[in-house]
């Protein structure tokens, strides 16, 4: 057996053949052409850009149908039609006289570099949708669109990249998931596969030279590991392991109706973190109750001038249509000043964004975009409730620098305004969690973004191969942080909610629960499982586990305490049985039986 490692995309196993996606690189040869020939080609050009639009719509128009994503895939129409992309190629081929394709690919190759100067991952994983789209216009324009051998049912794809499109044909083909040689866990492809319930593993190392096709293969989309031909008994554990958390879904959403209450009568509202309005359908349809956060920064990484107020309008608008009376909560933009887009970064690459213009500091420094944003979802929620928060706040006078600005906003929309508005912050950095008497002041509610919490806490990047082993969520000061947060938050009868990846996690549900958590804000699918383990616990044993977690001095002690007070939560550990004894994965192999 082989083990590879990579990056966790989407969470769940699978176990299939694997099925090698060798893509054949798209030849461009350069081409003169004729002074009365560039007009003709200009217009091959332009006609191709129409006829990728409309197979990326028809595309759509088939993800949609399943509750797929289709924002994704708007994405890539805005770079198919992005007017720097088709304006500079048009030139190209005029001044140059050269032929579309190579005009095409140079333009391609430009913006690629932009965003190869960018450090921030988020921004730096835009690069493959530029080329996804670019592209999806070079295969137009040759017209020769390289035939494969169809993917077999219930395969695992291996392959070096895959675009949003493919993903959706791979799930309309019923592949169980895919392991690819680059992506985050925030690219658009692994993003589709999330809301697909497909699982996936990105970033392994030389993939699709140390896996062939028809070798048994399993997928732990959780922790980011792919075995290569393992032995039959674990390939049939993992089968196993795979049908019964299919079986435990199927039971779990049986329950998403019910109320989330402990044994001993605590309510819990659990909401969902959602980008699209289709993934607040998916978010509904696994129970719910309302959009804890919605990240409104979705598109502007492809838009270079910024989305339009009446874009931002129509998407705020879709979502809160789609929850009905259900609470929604917009988070706006956090981008950081290298990503050069959405009319934000306009200061170049910096050295260390995330301790740069990031969140709110960025929205701030350009009013005149943030004000876009602003007007576009107060007149969404005109004559309704309106939820707003801000992210990366470090100071009291950036929260009140950017209520201002909100309420400027709202005071210039006469008869477009919401009846009520609620402002809150996000809690990500420790200075806000220090100074939350200050800001529960001047702010409806918190929401404490664990992600960032930790890696600013402990000086730790999550996705860094060096140090990520020293990202741990039960680390005391993050614990302390939280329980702080939580006091001073119901001290001044204000709201607080925990919306990062600790939210999601089934065994972590009673000790947030005992922090004093009453709201959890996660991705779509761990819903039913933290259901479940909410309803089927009491707060008292989750505040009792909290007080040892509090008493205890290291990450790894709260951890053991953690682990053997989820002994409840039965699972036979794979990991163990087959010699895998990691302390984070025996932590989180524990919560396996409530996640879908």
């Amino acid at each position: 057996m082989r083990r590879l490692r990579g990056i966790p995309g989407a969470e769940g196993f699978a176990v299939g053949e694997a099925f090698l996606i060798d893509r054949r690189r798209l030849r461009v040869s350069q081409r003169k052409i004729a002074p009365e020939g560039v007009e003709e080609e200009s217009r091959r050009f332009l006609a191709a850009v129409e006829a990728t639009d409309a197979e990326l719509q028809r595309i759509g128009a088939r993800l949609a149908a399943v509750g797929g994503d289709t924002l994704i895939l708007e994405a890539h129409r805005l770079i198919v039609r992005d007017k720097h992309l088709i304006e500079r190629t048009t030139a190209l081929i005029r001044d140059k006289r050269v032929n579309a394709e190579w005009a095409l690919r140079e333009v391609g190759r430009e913006i690629r570099q932009v965003f190869e100067q960018v450090d921030e991952r988020y921004f730096r994983e835009r690069r493959s949708d530029v080329d996804f789209g670019v592209r999806h216009l070079l295969v137009t324009l040759i017209g020769d669109r390289p035939t494969a051998a169809p993917v077999p049912a219930q395969a695992i794809v291996v392959a070096h990249e895959l675009a949003p499109a493919d993903i959706a044909q791979l799930h309309r083909a019923e592949v169980q998931g895919f392991v690819t040689e680059v992506g985050g866990p925030t690219s658009h492809s692994v993003i589709m596969a999330r809301a697909l319930g497909m699982v996936a593993v990105v970033g392994v190392r030389r993939a699709t030279a140390q896996i062939a096709s028809g070798e048994t293969v399993v997928v732990d989309g959780k922790h980011g590991e792919v075995l290569v031909a393992p032995d039959p008994p674990m390939a049939e554990d993992y089968r196993r392991l795979r049908r019964e958390r299919a079986q435990r879904l199927h039971e779990l959403l049986g329950a998403r109706a019910l109320p989330a209450v402990t044994l001993d009568g605590a309510r819990v509202s659990l909401l969902a973190n959602v980008g699209s309005p289709e993934e607040v359908s998916l978010a509904l349809e696994q129970g719910a109750e309302g959009i804890g956060l919605y990240r409104s920064d979705y598109l502007l990484q492809v838009h270079a001038a910024g989305l339009p107020e009446e874009d931002h309008l129509s998407r705020a608008r879709q979502a809160l249509a789609s929850c009905g009376a259900l609470p929604v909560t917009f988070r706006t933009c956090d981008l950081n000043a290298s990503s050069g887009s959405g009319g934000l970064g306009e200061g170049g690459a910096e050295a260390n964004p995330a301790m740069g213009l990031r969140g709110i500091r960025l929205s701030l420094k350009q009013p005149e975009v943030f004000t876009v944003q602003l007007r576009g979802l107060l007149r969404a929620a005109a004559g309704q409730k309106l939820r707003v928060m801000f992210p990366m706040v470090s100071s009291l006078s950036e929260l009140r620098e950017a209520k201002s600005l909100l309420y400027r906003c709202r005071d210039a929309l006469v008869g477009e305004c919401p009846s009520e508005l609620e402002v809150g912050v996000m809690i990500e950095m420790p200075s806000a969690a220090l100074i939350a008497e200050q800001l529960a002041r001047e702010a409806a509610f918190f929401a404490i973004g664990t992600n960032d919490l930790i890696q600013y806490t402990l000086g730790v990047d999550r996705v860094n191969d060096r140090v990520n082993h020293l990202y741990r969520p039960l680390h005391p000061a993050i614990l302390r942080l939280i329980a702080r947060v939580a006091q001073v938050a119901r001290g001044a009868g204000i709201g607080a909610s925990v919306c990062g990846e600790m939210a999601g996690d089934p065994l972590l549900s009673l000790l947030l629960l005992g922090l004093g958590i009453r709201t959890f804000s996660m991705n779509p699918r761990a819903l039913p499982g933290v259901k479940a383990v909410i309803r089927s616990g009491r707060c008292k044993d989750g505040e009792r586990l909290a007080q040892r977690a509090l008493s205890l001095a290291t990450a790894e002690e709260i951890e053991d305490e953690v682990r053997e007070d989820g002994r409840d939560v039965p699972r036979r550990d794979l990991c163990r049985r087959h010699g895998r004894r990691e302390r984070g994965r025996a932590v989180a192999s524990m919560s396996a039986r409530w996640a879908p």
